[in-house]
């Protein structure tokens, strides 16, 4: 009891294994120390809090690896420990200690928890006597016996004496090793006995074992004679005796005194033969199956017989074995057989048809190969057909000769009536009426009837000129086949200018350049291959170093006028001309009568990549595993081509011979023309066309090629599908240092372009841009085309330089403004107000010009003046 501002104190005092936690006042915390003091203000009941202590018990095991502990961990005040120690193999427990007091000798070590402590498990490693002895004294020693520790090496070490031999160390009766040195590690006393012997096992085996058999073996003591046999089976021979993979002896019979155990081997190889075989007669047939073989292997030997032979039978050492084509048996020694072939033989015998037109001889009894020769002799008025086996003809000579390879019935056949054939060379040069069956002294009349561009020219039998005249008539006295020659009428219509020029004439035995000299005139002015001219004056006439024409070459023909190349003669076989194709550029001729497609016409021909071929006009270009680009490009008799080869020696090109002049060609619709034959010469270009940077892929884009105003060559865009990408190939026409420049027309947007900035110097022969690096010619803006305007009438139309020409427009229309445009969208000429006269001024520059006339109506007119020079 306390009065008011008394001060109290509390003192709470924990029994043995408690601990003071706090003080509390109505369930909350009002100090945590055992003595609390505090200032009376109130009744009030404190309670004290105690809690029971807890206690980590650790166990450590001394070694480490001497056992393993089991019982530690967190425990209270008055709890029971129970610590069990339990050794590992090869150790002993010893006893627990705590603060290295001993505190139990027991494995499990049970005690009330009182305060935290860390026990520890003593344990030792065990040791063992090893003890060992020798069976007998006399036999041989024993080392190595002692004290060990668990887990260490014993080497036991057995020595025998002289006339013993170590067998093995026993434990308990039990063999525990054959080695004399025994090594093992101790993990118990134990007592060892080392066994000697002075008799030994000599032991042999067969390698293979079906390869023989073997005796002499057994015990046997020291210095005794063994003697092993070894018999080969049937099959086998005998190789040789090892011990221990080393060779002892190679003789059946091997002796040798006992100093020990041993096991031998007698090694057997199994027999091997060599089985030939040959025929007779040599030539009679083939033999497969000979060869090497072991004993019991089976061998089979089969005999081919040769054409003309057949298989008898098979003998070994003149002994028949066999009569079957494939002869299969056992082997079991080396031996050679026989395969006898005979030749064969046949009857051929011999009929006439019909027996009373003519006899036959010859025939009879032939071997396979003989030669037999078959005569037939017609009676008078008749004539031998030809000899007939089995309704097939097989010649057509009375006297027939052949090699015999069966038998046969010959028919020889007679007739009084006789087949007359008549045929055209070339087959398009003509026709021919006439041929057919006639009879004995009938007379035949053949026609033979020129087709256009061919003239008759002879008739042929068996290679000599009968007649020359279209009508050949004579009497039938038996069989012929008569040929009727045409010659070719090669025409070519040249142009005013330069002709790319060849010839499918062929050129042996005629005067083909007289011929086309003398067709030229008075117009022709040069004519000239690769390297050799001739050039026309007006008082020697034709003068040059080029003596005559070959199909061959290719040719540029000069023209002051248009005019026709002629020359006749035989059609040139395109097999009998091989053309060299040289490295870079070669002059060709086309000594073809056919149209064909490149492919086509240089099928026989292994061209590679980036070849090119051209024409005066166009060009293709090859690339491999795609081919020719463009397909279509074709080849025509009369005109001739340059080659660009990338090979680097020289190559043979044999033109093919097998169009018929069936080539589809595209209709050319192109916005711009230029004349292909005011120049000899021109480049090739390959192009890809951008507008403000985008590269254009439309075929109604076009590409025109200029110097000074004028077209010098112009190309559509074409799709080449490899590349997905659209190119204009055109050739340039021009001489060396011509300033080119382009202009773009684009017809499906009704647009035109001549500011190109790209332009090039013209070089003869030059190759620009290549599919995968083209050529790049650049615009920038396009210009309306007005092709909604309606036709503006001309003439004349073409126009010489400097040439008036009148234009026309419906009477009622008022010309008010007149435009005349160059190619590159330049304006050369304009002029307003009402024309007195239609009559226009001459333009003094040759190109291809678009004419404009815009009508007081508003009515727009328009067309394509080509000015030439």
């Amino acid at each position: 009891t306390y009065y008011h501002f008394d001060t109290c104190t509390l003192t709470a005092t924990a029994n043995i294994g408690y601990n003071l936690q706090n003080w509390t006042l109505n369930d909350d915390v009002v100090s945590t120390d055992t003595v609390y003091t505090f200032v009376v203000s109130d009744s009030a009941n404190y309670v004290a809090h105690f809690s029971l202590n807890s206690y980590d018990i650790t166990a450590i095991s001394d070694p480490d690896e001497g056992g393993t502990l089991s019982g530690a961990g967190n425990y209270y005040h008055f709890d029971t420990c129970t610590l069990t120690a339990t050794a590992n193999i090869g150790y002993t427990f010893i006893n627990w200690t705590l603060d290295d007091e001993v505190v139990s000798t027991d494995t499990v070590y049970t005690f009330e928890v009182s305060d935290s402590a860390s026990y520890v498990a003593h344990f030792s490693l065990n040791s063992y006597d090893i003890t060992a002895t020798a069976d007998t004294e006399e036999g041989g020693t024993v080392s190595g016996v002692g004290t060990y520790y668990h887990f260490d090496t014993c080497s036991l070490i057995a020595t025998a004496n002289i006339g013993y031999t170590f067998i093995n160390w026993t434990l308990d009766d039990e063999v525990v090793s054959t080695d004399a040195v025994y090594t093992f590690e101790v993990s118990g006393a134990a007592t060892y006995v080392a066994h000697f012997s002075n008799s030994y096992e000599i032991v042999a085996v067969a390698s293979p074992a079906e390869g023989g058999s073997v005796s002499g073996t057994g015990t046997y003591y020291h210095f005794d004679t063994c003697t092993l046999t070894a018999t080969a089976n049937m099959g086998y021979t005998f190789q040789n005796w090892t011990l221990n993979d080393e060779v002892v002896s190679s003789d059946t019979v091997y002796t040798f005194e006992v100093s020990g155990a041993a096991a031998y081997v007698a090694h057997f190889s199994l027999n091997s033969y060599y089985i030939t075989a040959t025929a007779d007669p040599d030539e009679g047939g083939t033999m497969s199956g000979a060869g090497t073989y072991y004993h019991f292997d089976t061998c089979s030997l089969m005999a081919t017989a040769n054409i003309g032979y057949t298989f008898i039978n098979w003998t070994l050492d003149d002994e028949v074995v066999s009569t079957d084509t494939i002869y299969t048996f056992v082997v079991s020694d080396s031996v050679d057989y026989v395969a006898h072939f005979s030749l064969n033989s046949y009857e051929i015998t011999a009929t006439a048809d019909p027996d009373e037109d003519g006899t036959v001889s010859g025939a009879g009894t032939y071997y396979h190969f003989d030669t037999c020769t078959l005569i037939a002799t017609a009676y008078t008025g008749y004539t031998f057909m030809n000899w007939t086996l089995d309704d097939e003809i097989v010649s057509t000579d009375a006297e027939y000769t052949f090699e015999v390879s069966g038998a046969g019935d010959y028919v020889a056949h007679f007739s009084n009536s006789y087949e007359i054939v008549a045929q055209a060379s070339p087959v398009e040069g003509g026709i021919i009426s006439g041929a057919g069956t006639y009879y004995h002294f009938d007379t035949c009349t053949l026609i033979a009837t020129a087709n256009e561009n061919y003239l008759f020219n002879s008739w042929i039998v068996n290679g000599e000129t009968v007649s020359t005249d279209t009508i050949f008539t004579f009497e039938v006295t038996g069989p012929m086949t008569v040929t009727a020659l045409f010659y070719l009428v090669q025409t070519v219509e040249l142009n005013q200018g330069w002709t790319w020029w060849s010839t499918s004439v062929e050129q042996s035995g005629i005067n083909g350049l007289e011929m086309l000299e003398n067709s030229l005139n008075p117009y022709g002015r040069v004519i000239k291959n690769a390297d050799q001219f001739v050039q026309y004056n007006a008082i020697l006439g034709w003068v040059g170093i080029l003596k005559s024409l070959n199909n061959e070459a290719g040719y540029r023909v000069q023209t002051t006028e248009a005019c026709t190349s002629s020359i006749t003669g035989p059609v040139a076989n395109p097999e009998n001309h091989p053309i060299t194709i040289l490295p870079n550029w070669t002059w060709i001729g086309y000594p073809v009568v056919h149209q064909q497609t490149v492919t086509e016409a240089l099928g026989n021909y292994e061209p590679q990549t980036n070849d090119l071929i051209k024409s005066q006009n166009s060009s293709a270009r090859y690339i491999d595993n795609i081919g020719w680009i463009p397909a279509n490009f074709s080849l025509k008799p009369g005109e001739s081509y340059m080659y660009y080869s990338k090979a680097l020696d020289n190559k043979t090109l044999v033109f093919a011979n097998g169009g018929r002049g069936i080539v589809e060609n595209k209709s050319d619709d192109r916005y711009w023309r230029n004349d292909v034959h005011a120049f000899a010469d021109n480049l090739c270009l390959l192009a890809v066309v951008e507008i403000d940077g985008e590269e254009q892929r439309s075929e109604e884009v076009e590409l025109g090629a200029f110097v000074n105003g004028e077209c010098r060559g112009s190309a559509k865009l074409m799709h080449v599908e490899h590349f997905n990408r659209y190119y204009a190939m055109m050739n340039v026409m021009g001489e060396e240092g011509d300033e080119v420049k382009f202009a773009l027309v684009d017809r499906q947007r009704n647009m035109m372009s001549g500011d190109s900035p790209a332009h090039l110097t013209f070089s003869v022969n030059a190759i620009l841009g290549e599919f995968d690096d083209p050529f790049v010619v650049c615009f920038g803006d396009l210009t309306s085309l007005d092709e909604q305007a309606m036709h503006l009438g001309m003439y004349p139309n073409p126009v010489k330089c400097n040439q008036t020409f009148c234009i026309l427009v419906p009477q009622e229309e008022t010309v008010a403004e007149l435009t005349i445009v160059n190619t590159l969208g330049s304006v050369v000429r304009h002029e307003t107000g009402a024309l007195n006269r239609p009559v226009v001024e001459g333009l003094p520059v040759p190109g291809v010009y678009l004419v404009r006339v815009v009508c007081k109506s508003g009515n727009v007119y328009q067309n394509r003046l080509v000015v030439k020079q």
